[in-house]
């Protein structure tokens, strides 16, 4: 199965390649069928990005990213202020994980538990390297949900070659656990903030998930 927005890629790509190998053909020019090649290997990049299997949701609260966890902190944040900054909450401390996605993962994103869609918001930045402590100032796309353990955040973060953060969801509306929300196109970061006093974090650095079926938190 291939990821919403994918077979405008591949189909477009893929057209190319043929109008380029069929000039070849008739002109004989060597750069042409060189170029119709690459075209093609592009071609099976792109299905092998766009590629959006299925997933079981398992136990708990899930993987929202497929990649690997780069950090895994406590804060006093979870909510931002207009410039897309995070504000300190009173009374209140959270759990901040986040994951890696190189361009070789899956990059549809999953929701980690089911829950109303709050808002949705995006916020213009640079496109630095997404695992750089400097990405704080990456475009990214701020996703709130209402949930059974409260509110949790998802932060989907474009990186130097991710620069389309491409929402499937929209306010109000409910998603089930595992459910699609959105892509990021090509390689980056999603950050996953829960309340600290609900959850307890089943994952560690540098471990391995897959989006919608990696436990990475039980519910306390």
């Amino acid at each position: 199965m291939l990821a919403q927005g994918g077979h405008n890629w591949i189909l477009g790509t893929l057209l190319i390649s043929s109008l380029t190998l069929l000039i070849f053909i008739l002109t004989k020019m060597l750069i042409l069928l060189a170029i119709s090649l690459i075209l093609l290997l592009l071609v099976c990049f792109f299905m092998l990005f766009f590629r959006d299997p299925e997933r079981v949701p398992s136990r708990g609260i899930v993987a929202p990213a497929d990649g690997r966890i780069i950090s895994i902190t406590t804060s006093d944040t979870s909510k931002y202020d207009s410039k897309g900054q995070i504000k300190r909450p009173k009374n209140q401390r959270f759990i901040r994980i986040a994951t890696f996605m190189s361009v070789f993962n899956v990059h549809v994103n999953r929701a980690p538990i089911s829950g109303k869609v709050l808002s949705i918001t995006h916020k213009p930045g640079k496109f630095l390297p997404a695992y750089k402590s400097e990405s704080k100032n990456n475009e990214r796309v701020i996703t709130t949900f209402k949930t059974k353990i409260g509110k949790i955040i998802i932060i989907q973060i474009a990186g130097i070659l991710a620069q389309r953060i491409i929402p499937y969801i929209h306010p109000n509306e409910y998603l089930k656990k595992g459910q699609r929300l959105g892509i990021i196109q090509f390689g980056s970061r999603v950050d996953l903030i829960l309340p600290k006093n609900r959850v307890k974090i089943l994952v560690k650095n540098h471990q391995r998930v897959f989006a919608g079926s990696t436990t990475v938190a039980e519910i306390i």
